[in-house]
């Protein structure tokens, strides 16, 4: 009896080399992806307090500018108790309090690599005390050395017993990624109708939520705090990362299921600052990765878990935007805004424009499978149209230089306000 591959027909061999060469980039682009933050990471502009004598604060900015050039940016506070508050706000990520009883204060549940660095500066921060001390006292004649004074380093917020070293907070991310994926992917392909599939990501994400932050917090010990809260908190991640993948496969077909592993795995989880803070990486991608649902739903579970007095509204609006993805894309809806209207009817008269000429059903249909996304950026793009135009007919009666002089300035303002949004940017710009 003849091999089956005697009777049918070879695969030509272009295709296979063609295959072969793109699997490959395919794995240098996985690899890339995962491997370039530990390969890249080097710290610049970590926040840190510093407290004590106008000379003291300055001489010790010099030191540390000179060791580290680059690697902090320092924040004055009035004291010990102020640099405390940064800390636990996590406006800072440690503090420098110099005096009669120099100190440094580090946080190795903000991150334990920044308390590393900090128990580096301590240390070069003695040798620099005791140096200073003995000079004095040799130069005042003294017939003894004076004491060694010993810098304290005290870990303000510190990590659980039960995960001390954090690397069960920082595994918990990429499960957290994965099961969102698997859900939005396994949903998309198997639930028909659009308020079945919403509802089935709610119902997923909601038991998804309770079960993981039982297995995380109850039995690993990795998450600290309410437990419903961090219960809530992963529930919403894991609407934030299958939502945007049921609703572009709403929007596009099967295609959309690309979101999650390009968007979500491939792009957005490397520069999630999970196991580094985000200004190890290279700007402004530590401030990019915050404004995805992986670096938001990190954030936001270390947050809960350690840090009661931050300020978790970013991370809270971020994964709840990516969360209304499901509503937008998938809820069907009749169209109130005029607006809304005439941007519809636009982009439906260039698409019938174009396919008037084409009688090929083939070419029609592929040209009109690009018609609904092209829409809803036809709306966003005529939003930000008329809120230009708005604000610049508001501010056109009080500026002498007319109107084109007031739309100079709307931009002028936005392009101010974004900066302001992305400081790392600012600063390279």
């Amino acid at each position: 009896m003849a091999h089956a591959d005697a009777t049918t027909e070879r695969t030509p061999l272009g295709r296979v080399i063609g295959l072969s060469l793109a699997l490959a980039a395919v794995l240098a682009v996985i690899v890339l992806a995962f491997a370039w933050p530990s390969v890249t990471a080097e710290p610049k502009d970590l926040p840190i307090a510093i407290t004590g004598p106008a000379e003291a604060v300055s001489a010790a900015e010099d030191a540390v500018g000179q060791q580290s050039p680059g690697a902090i940016a320092f924040q004055e506070v009035s004291d010990r108790a102020a640099a405390i508050d940064a800390i636990e706000a996590r406006e800072a990520y440690g503090a420098i309090v110099l005096g009669p009883e120099p100190e440094v204060l580090t946080s190795s549940a903000s991150s334990l690599a920044v308390a590393q660095l900090l128990g580096n500066v301590a240390r070069q921060l003695e040798e620099g005390v005791n140096a200073q001390a003995t000079a004095a006292a040799a130069a005042a004649g003294a017939p003894a050395a004076p004491p060694h004074i010993a810098v304290p380093v005290t870990d303000v917020v510190p990590l659980a017993s039960s995960d001390p070293r954090g690397t069960g907070l920082t595994a918990a991310l990429f499960p957290l990624v994965l099961g969102g994926m698997i859900g939005g992917i396994a949903i998309s392909l198997v639930v028909i109708g659009a308020m079945r599939r919403v509802a089935a990501v709610l119902v997923y994400s909601a038991v998804g939520g309770v079960v993981l932050a039982a297995i995380l917090q109850g039995w690993f010990g990795a998450l600290q705090g309410d437990y419903w809260l961090n219960s809530a908190g992963i529930a919403l991640a894991l609407t934030a990362i299958a939502a945007p993948i049921t609703g572009f496969v709403a929007l596009i077909g099967r295609a959309g299921i690309a979101v999650g592993p390009i968007v979500m795995l491939l792009f957005a989880n490397p520069i999630s600052s999970a196991a580094i803070p985000k200004e190890f990486l290279p700007v402004p991608w530590g401030e990019v990765g915050q404004w995805f649902p992986p670096g938001a739903a990190a954030t936001l579970m270390r947050e809960l878990s350690y840090f009661p007095a931050a300020d978790t509204t970013f991370p809270w609006l971020v994964l709840t935007a990516w969360a209304s993805i499901v509503g937008t894309l998938i809820v069907p809806r009749r169209i109130s805004s005029w607006l809304t209207r005439w941007a519809d009817r636009s982009v439906n008269w260039v698409f019938q424009l174009i396919t008037s000429a084409t009688h090929q059903y083939q070419r029609r249909d592929q040209v009109l499978a690009s018609q609904a996304p092209a829409t809803l950026l036809a709306q966003l793009i005529a939003w930000l149209a008329i809120s230009f135009l708005g604000y610049m007919l508001l501010l056109w009666p009080f500026e002498k230089g007319g109107i084109a002089f007031a739309g100079t300035l709307i931009l002028s303002w936005a392009t101010t306000a974004l900066l302001r949004s992305f400081p790392s940017i600012a600063r390279v710009i």
